[in-house]
C-alpha cells in the first residue's frame, strides 16, 4: 500500500510541475555502454526531456520545485525519434536523435514504447524524419568484403545523404551522398543480417 501511495504522491508532484510524461526507462550510456534504469520527466512546454538517477532524486527535484537533481536533458527542439525494437539488444527500444547525440532509451513494454515516441514526437518541433532505415552490407574503399551497416536516410547540409553505422548506438561512421547517385542491386550479393 505504501508503495502505492508513493507513486500516486510522485505523479501528483510531476504534474504540479508541468511534466506532461514522467517514469522509469532504461537509457543506453553514453561513455559507458551499459543499459541503466532513469526516471524521465517531459516537458512540451520547454521541448526537453529531463532524466534522474532514481525516484528519489526526481522526487527532491519536485519538492525543492527547482531544476536541478537531474543527470542529463535531451533537447527535443531540434530532435527526431523513431521505434528501433529489434536493432539493439534491448526490447522496446526507441531512439531520440539530436545533432549533438543519440539517445538510446527502452520501455518496459511495446505500448510504453508506443505512449513514450508519440509524447516525445508532439514535443517536436517537427523536423524531417528519415524516410528509410535499416541493415545493408556495405563494401568499404580499402575492403573489398561485405561488412554489415546500419544504414538511414538523413539530410545534411541542405543534401540528401545516406549515413551508415557500425554499431546502431555509434556515431555514424560516413556518409554517401545521394545527390545525382545511381543504385543498383546486386541480386548474387549474400550477407547474413
Amino acid at each position: 500500500m505504501a508503495a502505492a501511495s508513493a507513486s500516486a504522491l510522485l505523479q501528483e508532484l510531476r504534474a504540479a510541475n508541468g511534466y506532461d510524461k514522467s517514469g522509469k526507462l532504461v537509457k543506453l550510456g553514453a561513455r559507458v555502454k551499459n543499459w541503466k534504469e532513469r526516471v524521465f520527466a517531459l516537458s512540451k512546454s520547454n521541448k526537453t526531456m529531463y532524466y534522474f538517477e532514481s525516484d528519489a532524486a526526481f522526487k527532491k527535484h519536485e519538492e525543492n520545485d527547482q531544476l536541478r537533481n537531474f543527470l542529463g536533458t535531451v533537447d527535443l527542439s531540434t530532435s527526431w525519434v523513431y521505434m528501433m525494437d529489434g536493432f539493439v539488444d534491448q526490447k522496446n527500444c526507441f531512439a531520440i536523435c539530436t545533432p549533438k547525440r543519440n539517445y538510446y532509451i527502452s520501455a518496459p513494454d511495446n505500448k510504453t514504447m508506443g505512449d513514450w515516441v508519440e509524447a516525445i514526437g508532439a514535443a517536436q518541433v517537427k523536423v524531417k524524419v528519415p524516410a528509410m532505415y535499416g541493415w545493408l552490407g556495405k563494401k568499404g574503399e580499402w575492403n573489398s568484403a561485405l561488412q554489415r551497416r546500419f544504414f538511414r536516410t538523413e539530410t545534411l547540409n541542405g543534401k540528401p545523404v545516406l549515413q551508415y553505422y557500425e554499431v546502431v548506438t555509434e556515431d555514424p561512421k560516413g556518409n554517401i551522398e545521394l545527390d545525382g547517385a545511381e543504385v543498383s542491386v546486386y541480386a548474387a550479393l549474400h550477407l547474413q543480417i
